[in-house]
């Protein structure tokens, strides 16, 4: 198994502030990478650490920002709980846990030991829940989907989903 990333959110503040001075430490998302590391999937996951624990599962949003399809992770960071586990209510605005009872297949694991909703799934997500569509995320969706088959099978997970949700979707899906 490749190394997991280090996680540098337990280092004091005046540290962090002072490596990120001398150019050791780099801005990445909500958190600090050290420039050692290429961004990539398995680092911004590591990034989130301090906000994913309890095996919650990088969604929406969040996980295309992890896949690279987006510049910025959104405020606040979406996680589901895994299975159909009811999540617990959150004290600050930092994370919003969602309750989607995501399916093993869709769910990808990285090095950090974190996981985050597969590029296909997080594709569909964004096709179908956010409220709005511009053209930040519609450059993410042919991100998302710009593997081999990936589009077709979008299409078809969104056939077969959600009724309720069905018709944005595809209307979405179309224009891409």
């Amino acid at each position: 198994m490749p190394l997991a990333p280090p996680r540098y959110d337990r280092l004091p503040t005046a540290v962090i502030s002072s490596e990120l001075l001398r150019g050791v430490l780099r801005r990445c998302g909500p958190g600090v990478r050290s420039v050692g590391w290429p961004d990539g999937p398995a680092v911004r996951l590591a990034v989130l650490a301090p906000w994913s624990g309890g095996g919650l599962i990088a969604v929406g949003l969040t996980a295309a920002w992890v896949w690279g399809a987006l510049r910025e992770p959104g405020t606040p960071l979406h996680f589901s709980t895994p299975g159909a586990r009811r999540p617990r209510p959150e004290p600050d605005g930092a994370r919003r846990v969602h309750q989607y009872g995501i399916a093993e297949e869709d769910v990808v694991e990285l090095a950090s030991g974190r996981r985050a909703t597969s590029p296909e799934r997080t594709a569909c997500d964004l096709l179908s829940f956010e409220p709005r569509f511009e053209a930040p995320l519609r450059v993410a969706c042919r991100l998302l989907l710009s593997g081999a088959g990936r589009r077709r099978a979008a299409r078809e997970r969104i056939l077969s989903g959600m009724p309720r949700y069905r018709r944005r979707a595809l209307a979405r899906w179309e224009a891409l």
